[in-house]
């Protein structure tokens, strides 16, 4: 597989970055249809990949729920990736945008630029049926991943705390402590007996 450069520097990935400078409440269809007509873009497909780190980069959180979709940029985030990438005149978001989340719009992984750089690609058809919320989709999410909690947003990591919770139960493991140059933690024997007094 070939490496992807996300860094802010990287021509294709600042222009992901200028899309969302200027829309910074785009979902990847719009963000997608800004880009597509572009040159350096032409016959290139939307990369998801691309899509979810300018997003990060700018401190933009997504979040569904109820049908609604709620976009929170970290302005100050925001405005430093922007000033790292060299990227100017985009007018100050709003921290918060809200909507009707659309589920129909999602982009597939086929979908592909328009090779003439003049007209716009056409909308998704309304037939597009959106897969239920519940179903994992597979093989990688077209969509960014979902965010139920601004404090975890990464559902591995969730699995890997729990594992890690439950081998500390099991060997009365306290205190677990984890930096980057190690680990340290506390473990308490059970003895059990009478106590002469």
């Amino acid at each position: 597989m070939h490496h992807v450069s996300l860094s802010v520097t990287n021509p294709k990935q600042r222009e992901y970055l200028r899309s969302l400078a200027f829309n910074p409440d785009s979902d990847n269809v719009a963000l997608w249809q800004d880009l597509a007509n572009q040159l350096m873009f032409t016959g290139a497909k939307f990369d998801p990949e691309r899509a979810s780190s300018a997003r990060k980069s700018l401190g933009i959180v997504i979040v569904r729920k109820g049908g609604r979709r709620t976009v929170h940029v970290n302005t100050t985030m925001f405005t430093a990736a922007l000033k790292l990438a060299k990227i100017e005149g985009f007018n100050m978001p709003q921290s918060i945008y809200t909507g009707p989340d659309n589920p129909g719009r999602k982009l597939s992984s086929q979908q592909v630029a328009a090779p003439a750089p003049l007209p716009p690609p056409p909308p998704p058809p309304a037939v597009v049926i959106a897969a239920p919320a519940t179903r994992a989709l597979a093989p990688a999410p077209v969509v960014p991943v979902l965010v139920t909690s601004e404090r975890w947003p990464n559902a591995d990591f969730k699995d890997l705390l729990a594992l890690m919770r439950d081998h500390m139960t099991t060997h009365n493991i306290k205190l677990l402590t984890i930096t980057e140059t190690g680990v340290s933690f506390k473990r308490i024997e059970v003895v059990e007996g009478d106590l002469a007094l």
